[in-house]
């Protein structure tokens, strides 16, 4: 019941954009991510013990990383090809990183 919901909700949304904007959209297309792309990519990560919001350090995914990367692409290509993610994904941590240049502030975004 929780897809036909989230499909109903999908459809909706789609239809109120096709309403809203008749000109055609471009077709995005998107490749997906691999398993070996996935552990590749993570391998290459520093093996930093600080962590982000969610508490896993680099070096525990690394450890990890052959046992899940076929679940983590998984949900990453559902993600894409439905266009839904978690709240948890949309959050960024902010910080101000101040130049020693006097009125100058550059602001950046940790994933």
């Amino acid at each position: 019941m929780t897809d036909n919901l989230k499909n109903v909700h999908a459809e909706s949304a789609i239809s109120f954009l096709r309403n809203s904007y008749p000109n055609a959209f471009l077709n995005i297309v998107t490749i997906p991510v691999t398993e070996v792309e996935l552990t590749t990519i993570i391998n290459s990560l520093k093996t930093k013990k600080s962590s982000g919001y969610d508490e896993i350090t680099n070096k525990i995914l690394k450890l990890c990383g052959p046992h899940v990367s076929k679940l983590l692409s998984y949900i990453y290509n559902k993600s894409i090809s439905v266009g839904i993610f978690c709240d948890k994904l949309k959050y960024a941590v902010v910080k101000s990183l101040f130049k020693k240049v006097k009125f100058n502030q550059s602001t950046i975004s940790i994933f």
